[in-house]
């Protein structure tokens, strides 16, 4: 018998003699949230409704929780749910009859918010615009963790940048850490210039960055290749005593690595003395967007620990780059015979790449043919890439057919021009179509 079982025993059985109070009802509520258990909690908060204890705050976070656990744990958002009808009636009816919810409400409701992916966005941001007009009314606009938590919903469902702004503009006299790393993360996944600009407003209020909001300036100024910016994060990353921590020196070996300065990547990889698996893959991966395989082969030959699948697919990149045919298949075999790392369609579109750049198609397709999963659109990809040479027609439409299938909307190769000839005549594909009409 679960916990959230025995617990709705106990609560159920003095039912009879017994009413029990709020503290009760919340108790079991959360029960039910730590075990995942919706039946139980549905019972227990349709009792608390009937007693009319439903909208006191304790039980109206704990039902709160419970759902958004729930639904996360199993995964059932699917279109705007009851779940959620309930959550925003909930929310509505305590508002109406003013019975006081407090910050602990809304930050519940905000987190589930974030965690509904899968939701129809018109409608959750629509939500999140009606909790935003509550959080006002009711003052908890004021409230620094409460404006935070806000902020990350609006972004979450797709940077409605002006209302973030807004939102962090209007607390301008109790903005923390938090708040600054929220903003800037926002606008770093749409206006790397205006992330800057807030990171060069942050240091004027003299706050100490953390790991974070490094790490986010970092992407920024990789996204940017802008070197001498990362040298000077890069001095106060040392002057903040953050110089030995792995998340950075991944932000600063990737931000000089975008930069072109790989030799200031392996310096900052160098000084890092206890490197964990993510660490070594990033080095390696600098050097397989330089096609520098002589250099990632070393760096491997020094790993001390376990590689893992993303440590391959930087290996097989940077083979492909080099144009190391051998070496990469010597790669690719020993993953599963020496490592015991299953290869990953990731693993297939590296090879695939590799001996399409050699010319050799035909061992290309055969190892698309002989691949234990379905191919996916990178594999397709890949294949559809090798088909340069005389001879490729057919392979090049099946290519690029199953790539309109899997993925018609992202295929960037199907929007190149590919020249290929067969017995009668050079053909011609520009977004996919054959200039003579007669392949696609």
């Amino acid at each position: 018998m679960g916990a959230s079982c025995k617990l709705f025993s106990l609560f159920a059985g003095p039912l009879v003699h017994y009413r029990p109070n709020e503290y009760a009802f919340a108790s079991v509520l959360s029960s039910c949230a730590d075990s995942y258990d919706d039946g139980y909690g549905r019972q227990v908060h349709a009792l608390a409704l009937t007693m009319s204890l439903d909208a006191y705050v304790c039980v109206a976070n704990a039902f709160i929780t419970m759902h958004s656990k729930i639904c996360d744990h199993l995964g059932v958002y699917d279109g705007f749910s009851v779940v959620d009808l309930e959550l925003k009636l909930l929310i509505c009816l305590m508002h109406l009859y003013g019975l006081g919810f407090d910050r602990a409400t809304l930050l519940s409701v905000f987190s589930s918010l974030n965690g509904s992916n899968s939701l129809d966005d018109f409608v959750v941001t629509k939500f999140c615009y009606q909790l935003h007009c509550l959080t006002i009314k009711t003052g908890f606009i004021l409230k620094i963790e409460v404006v935070t938590a806000l902020v990350k919903a609006y972004s979450d469902l797709g940077g409605d940048i002006a209302n973030c702004y807004m939102l962090f503009s209007e607390i301008s006299c109790h903005r923390d850490i938090v708040a600054w790393t929220g903003i800037m993360t926002t606008f770093a996944e749409c206006d790397l210039e205006e992330s800057l600009s807030l990171f060069r407003q942050f240091h004027k209020e003299n706050l100490a960055p953390d790991r974070y909001t490094f790490s986010i300036v970092l992407k920024a100024f990789a996204s940017l290749a802008m070197e001498r910016h990362a040298l000077a994060v890069h001095s106060q990353v040392i002057k903040a005593g953050f110089g030995g921590d792995t998340v950075l020196a991944n932000a600063l070996i990737h931000a000089y690595a975008r930069c072109g300065s790989i030799s200031l990547s392996k310096q900052v990889f160098d000084g890092i003395e206890f490197r964990d698996v993510v660490l070594w893959n990033t080095m390696l991966k600098a050097y397989a967007l330089y096609g520098q395989a002589t250099e990632a082969l070393q760096v491997f030959s020094q790993m001390d620990i376990e590689p893992d699948s993303t440590t391959f697919v930087s290996l097989l990149c940077a083979c492909s780059h080099a144009g190391l045919v051998d070496q990469g298949t010597r790669i690719f075999d020993s993953m599963l015979e020496r490592y015991g790392i299953v290869p990953l369609c990731d693993h297939y579109a590296c090879m695939v790449d590799i001996l399409g750049r050699a010319g050799q198609v035909g061992e290309a397709e055969k190892l698309v043919s002989r691949m234990p999963m379905e191919p996916d659109s990178v594999v397709w990809g890949a294949l559809l890439g090798s088909c340069r040479k005389p001879g490729n027609t057919q392979l090049a439409k099946l290519a690029a057919d199953r790539l309109k299938e899997l993925d018609p909307e992202a295929s960037n190769l199907l929007q190149k021009d590919i020249v290929v000839r067969d017995s009668n005549r050079f053909h011609h594909f520009k977004d996919g179509i054959c200039s003579c009409n007669d392949y696609w």
